[in-house]
Parts: C-alpha cells; sequence; structure tokens
C-alpha cells in the first residue's frame, strides 16, 4: 500500500505509529493513563487482563508488528510481545480463561499466538494448547437455537459465534477438533440466519426486547429490532459464513444462509444524494416487518455503518463469485466515503472500533481487490487518523465515545485504543502485512 500514500504523509504515520509503540512499552506510562481515563470515565472504562481487543494478548499483537515494521529493533519488540504474553499467562493462572470469544476470550488469545508464532516457532506449543481449549469451549456452549428473537451477544462478532468462526475459518490446516467447533458453529449460525417464514423472515435473527439491556430501549422498540452492524448485528456472521465458505466447509444449510442474508443485507439498504446506506438497526412491527427508516443511518465506521457492512458484503461476493453482491459492496462504500469528503459524516476518534482507523483498514481491504476508486481515498483517510494523534497524549490517541464527546480516554487497546491505530498506521505505508485485520474480520 506504500505506493498509495505520498513519502511525507507516509513518514508520518511511521513516526506516529512508533510513538505509540514506544509509549505502549512504557507499562508505567501505561498503568497511570489507564488509571486516570477510569477516574473520569463516564461509560463503564477498562483495560486489562488476557484477551485481544481490549487486553493484553492485543498488546503482543501489536509489539509482533513493531517487530516487523522496526526490523533493526526486533528482538526488542519481540521481548515486549513476550513480556506482554507473560502477563497474559499470569492473568489466566489466577483466572482461567472460560470464554471462548474473539473479543475476550480464547479465539482471540490464539489469534495472538498465532501471530508471534509466525516468527518466533517457540510459542507453538502455547498455541496448540490455546486451540485443544478454544474447541473444548466451543462444544460446550449452549446451541444457538432458541426461535422467536436472538440475543445477539450469542452470535455476534465480538463475543459471540461468529467472532469465533472467523478466526477458526483463517486457521489453515485445522486439526480434527477444530474442524468440528468450526462446524458447530456454522451449524448453528445457518440456522439462525436460514431463510424461513415467520415474523416475515426475521424470526430467529431478531433482536427481542427481552435481550435488550436497557429498559427504556425494550420501551422504545417493543417489537423487536434488526441490528445490522457488523460488530454485534448480522454482518458478522454474514462476514464469518463467508470465510468458512471459502475455507472449503460446505455443511448442510452454509449456503442457503449465506445467499439469503447476503440478500436481505443489500434490501435492507437505504439512498440518498450521496448513494448507498445501511441503517444502524432496523425497527420492526408486530408482525416483525421493518418500519420505514426514520433515524439517521449508521456511523461511518468498522462497527456500525456502511463500512463495515460492505467489507461483510464484499466476503460474500468473493464466496459466492457474484459481480452484483461486489459492485453493491463497492459504490455502498465509496457513497460514505463520499459524504465524508464533503463533510456531511464525521469520525470523531483515530481509533479502529468506531474512528478513522476502522474506516481505513476496511478501504486497504477494498483496494487490496483491486478497486481503484477506494485507492484515491486512501491518503485521506490516513490523514484523518493522524489527525486523532496528539504526542501530547499519554498515549498519543483518546478513545472518544458517541455520547461523551467532551471526555477522551487514553487506553492501550486493540478495538478502541492506541494500538489499534498503530496496527493501521503499519499496515497502510506498507510496512506490514494485513493479516493482523483477522482481529477486526476484515482481512
Amino acid at each position: 500500500m506504500s505506493g498509495d500514500i505520498p513519502g511525507p504523509l507516509a513518514d508520518r504515520a511511521r513516526a506516529a505509529a512508533a510513538l505509540i509503540a514506544e509509549r505502549l512499552a512504557d507499562t508505567d506510562r501505561v498503568e497511570q493513563a489507564v488509571r486516570a481515563s477510569v477516574e473520569r470515565a463516564a461509560n463503564p472504562f477498562g483495560w486489562g487482563g488476557p484477551s485481544l481487543l481490549g487486553g493484553h494478548a492485543g498488546q503482543a499483537l501489536c509489539f509482533e508488528y513493531a517487530a516487523r515494521a522496526d526490523r533493526g529493533s526486533a528482538r526488542r519488540w519481540r521481548a515486549a510481545a513476550k513480556e506482554a504474553l507473560r502477563s497474559v499467562a499470569r492473568h489466566t493462572r489466577e483466572t482461567p480463561l472460560t470464554d471462548a470469544s474473539f473479543g475476550y476470550g480464547t479465539a482471540g488469545l490464539a489469534l495472538a499466538l498465532s501471530e508471534c508464532a509466525a516468527h518466533e516457532p517457540g510459542y507453538a506449543r502455547a498455541l496448540a494448547s490455546a486451540h485443544a481449549t478454544l474447541a473444548e469451549q466451543v462444544h460446550g456452549l449452549p446451541r444457538l437455537r432458541e426461535p422467536d428473537g436472538a440475543d445477539p451477544l450469542r452470535y455476534d462478532l465480538i463475543q459471540g459465534g461468529a467472532g469465533v468462526l472467523g478466526y477458526l475459518a483463517s486457521v489453515p490446516d485445522p486439526d480434527a477438533a477444530l474442524r468440528s467447533a468450526a462446524e458447530r458453529l456454522i451449524d448453528d449460525l445457518a440456522w439462525r440466519f436460514a431463510p424461513v417464514t415467520a415474523r416475515n423472515g426475521n424470526d430467529r435473527r431478531y433482536v427481542a426486547p427481552r435481550f435488550l439491556e436497557y429498559p427504556e430501549d425494550a420501551a422504545r422498540y417493543p417489537d423487536g429490532y434488526l441490528d445490522l452492524g457488523l460488530a454485534h448485528g448480522i454482518a458478522g456472521p454474514l462476514a464469518a459464513l463467508s470465510r468458512a465458505w471459502r475455507a472449503g466447509y460446505r455443511r448442510p444449510g452454509l449456503f442457503e444462509a449465506l445467499r439469503h442474508t447476503a440478500d436481505q443485507m443489500v434490501a435492507w439498504s437505504v439512498t440518498d444524494e450521496w448513494g448507498r446506506n445501511w441503517p444502524r438497526i432496523l425497527p420492526l412491527d408486530a408482525v416483525g416487518a421493518p418500519l420505514p427508516t426514520a433515524g439517521p443511518v449508521g456511523r461511518l465506521a468498522w462497527c456500525y455503518g456502511a463500512p463495515g457492512i460492505c467489507s461483510a458484503l464484499l466476503d460474500a461476493a468473493i464466496a459466492l463469485d457474484d459481480d452484483r453482491l461486489r459492485s453493491v459492496a463497492a459504490d455502498g462504500l465509496r457513497s460514505d466515503l463520499c459524504r465524508s469528503l464533503r463533510g456531511d459524516r464525521r469520525m470523531d476518534t483515530a481509533t479502529l472500533c468506531h474512528g478513522a482507523a476502522g474506516v481505513l483498514t476496511i478501504a486497504q481491504k477494498f483496494a487490496a481487490h483491486g478497486d481503484a476508486a477506494i485507492v484515491a481515498h486512501l491518503a485521506d483517510l490516513t490523514e484523518r487518523v493522524l489527525d486523532g494523534c496528539d504526542p501530547e497524549l499519554p498515549l498519543v490517541v483518546q478513545q472518544i465515545h458517541t455520547n461523551a464527546r467532551e471526555t477522551g480516554l487514553d487506553t492501550p487497546s486493540v478495538l478502541e485504543g492506541s494500538a489499534g491505530v498503530a496496527l493501521a498506521l503499519w499496515t497502510v505505508v506498507g510496512d506490514t502485512d494485513r493479516r493482523w485485520h483477522r482481529a477486526l474480520l476484515v482481512d
């Protein structure tokens, strides 16, 4: 990607990523920054533990990629990655990791170990152990077969089956236990997203009021809604099922669920003067039919909105060899980026989850698949990431939530903090590969 980023901009991106890595390697600075953020946070805030997206496994991933980007200091950065994994080991000895999830459980830890093992074969034993544990945990999960509504935390990318399946589908030459675990998740997700007739076809996939965390949301959506986002909604399973198909899995119902969900995602799109987009959610009426969308479209972000959905649609297009889906995916992302260039959409932060770095990673994906129109946006998106980097901040980048924009929080995490920004910058300038994009299911 380095040829798509002008030299001076690439130099600034490298400098910002290097500064982030230096700050993250200073454990005292990290601890102080996190402690201060906990005290001023308006939303639940935490960092640490063994997780990929919010803890030490993510730091190991970041330092491994620092080693790839800065080969002259590779030994130093791999030592930092090793220390981060030692922190993971200490945490898991005290509190065993019983969660299979990608974001905060064993699947995410396995991804970090697999990246470190690519250059340090000594991690192979730990990776094999994580894989064995993950297979056991998947088979211990309750089946996703309850009708009349779904709990998105059971199937989503961050905490549910989609993220775990996305990782398992990326494992080369999986053993019998991992393949069996992947097949179980495929079967459950294929059932959840199969074509059905009950509640206008939405019986198994809509978020029922009983699963909503806040009473005011249950009152606002008495008949539930469809969550379309990549992080917590239907786009996550679409991305995961697409990866499973491309990895060679052929379970009963997989193709039908993949085909149906992709077609439905296209049907749920809306258009405005800029082009195609998607709402964050679709409220349902008493018989399960989507109500007219009166609210704003989703964010310009990885987690919700056109970028994440278009990434999942591109996955489906590749899996199904469907040029129509490919065109819809590209048109949707181009439209949202044009909205942004004209000032109609803003990004509140530099981070991966709901900031510029997440959109940049998705744009890199489309560019890697030959979309010249998206390539033209890479420099602008890189500038936007750098606009959110400030050397005066403890960790260079701050997490900013849309409902508390006045309060910046310092977190070293991959998903909502500094580590993810460094990863995105190293990749866009061509210093590292895109394989870490598996952490977002946008590889």
